[in-house]
């Protein structure tokens, strides 16, 4: 019996090594052919070899997390901050990697922000159900996608997204989105009371100046009327709060 504890202190470290052998053996592979085509001219001079040091971290970041998953099975905090931070940083090192023009690849960096933090709001810690939904994570990585996705169609020449919203300022929507999901999930925390609603009423106060701010941007009106909204809107707020415990 007590030489079983042993037993897998010995195997354990066996089974990292081979779930993390492929990740030195693919970061080396690429590595190599990234250096052989451009000794041999296939590629200009704007492929920065040294960005394959920025690639190295991104892969054993995205390799640690798919490994973490494979183990355990669930979407955890280590596995979402693997797959996270793996696609930030292997966003990053293909951008220095093939040299991509920052003044218009940069929303790229906005787009996987956003994934990172919508992939967040998936984990086995959120509530279930309808809570999962309005997990307040998701609709910021919802806005913020929107608006690295509108921009970088926009600045590549796919399309432009302030054609449907003209005369409209159409990235306010980003600052919406997150807004509408505060707003709901703040309403939901104090319809179920308890200490849930201690926490709802502040998020239903944060979702109505969000909406609030997103509005006077979307529709360009004058920002000295944002203060008083707010602070009529945190009336009903209370008002509404009162009325509830009743």
């Amino acid at each position: 019996m007590e030489q079983q504890p042993v037993e897998m202190q010995i195997r354990l470290p066996e089974k990292r090594e081979k779930r993390g052998s492929w990740i030195w053996g693919l970061i080396f592979i690429i590595g190599g052919v990234i250096l052989l085509a451009q000794q041999v001219g296939w590629l200009g001079a704007r492929y920065n070899w040294w960005a394959l040091f920025i690639l190295v971290p991104a892969l054993a970041s995205l390799g640690g997390g798919f490994s973490e998953l494979q183990r355990s099975g669930r979407f955890g905090a280590a596995v979402r901050a693997g797959l996270g931070g793996g696609l930030i940083l292997l966003t990053l090192s293909l951008m220095f990697l093939f040299g991509l023009d920052w003044s218009k690849w940069w929303p790229l960096m906005v787009l996987v922000a956003g994934l990172t933090i919508f992939l967040e709001g998936f984990g086995t810690e959120a509530p279930v159900g309808i809570g999962r939904i309005l997990n307040i994570g998701l609709w910021i990585g919802l806005g913020a996608m929107f608006l690295g996705a509108g921009f970088l169609a926009k600045n590549l020449g796919i399309y432009d997204v302030s054609s449907v919203f003209n005369p409209l300022r159409w990235w306010a929507v980003a600052i919406l989105i997150p807004g509408f999901g505060a707003l709901l999930g703040g309403l939901a925390s104090m319809l179920r009371g308890g200490k849930a609603a201690i926490g709802g009423f502040g998020l239903l106060l944060f979702g109505l100046m969000m909406l609030s701010v997103g509005l006077i941007a979307l529709l360009g009106v004058s920002w000295r009327i944002l203060t008083p909204t707010l602070l009529i809107l945190a009336g009903f707020a209370i008002l509404f709060g009162i009325f509830r415990k009743r």
